[in-house]
């Protein structure tokens, strides 16, 4: 017979701390990316209100409002980089630039770059 307390009590033990410490590692190089993804998203959702609001609007104004926006999100993307098309009763707006997530610890650093193109037709 066996001993309670005594066996390989603590290796599932050891083996779970090991897991929940890599996953912890994970989420703590990770933890940028979140930030990355939501600020385009607010951008995609400010070029499709614009492109609604395009039948009032003229093309500096569109690229005025959406430069000041992009720069309130910390998004490199000025009012001369947007591209705005009029054409056949449509409009199609479109800009691209790259976001990075530096991850570094010591002993290793690496820059993970995203590119996004916010984006939207709309009926004018």
């Amino acid at each position: 017979m066996t001993a309670p307390g005594r066996g390989e009590a603590g290796k599932g033990r050891l083996g779970c701390l090991v897991v929940l410490l890599l996953l912890g590692g994970g989420v703590w190089l990770a933890r940028r990316v979140p930030g990355i993804y939501w600020r385009y998203y607010q951008m995609q959702d400010e070029v499709k209100s614009q492109a609604s609001f395009a039948p009032g609007l003229t093309d500096d104004a569109i690229r005025t409002r959406l430069g000041a926006m992009a720069d309130t999100f910390g998004i490199p993307l000025g009012p001369k980089q947007w591209s705005i098309k009029r054409a056949h009763g449509e409009i199609d707006i479109r800009g691209e630039y790259t976001d990075s997530v530096v991850v570094a610890v010591p002993g290793w650093h690496r820059v993970f770059r995203i590119h996004f193109v916010p984006h939207s037709s709309a009926e004018l």
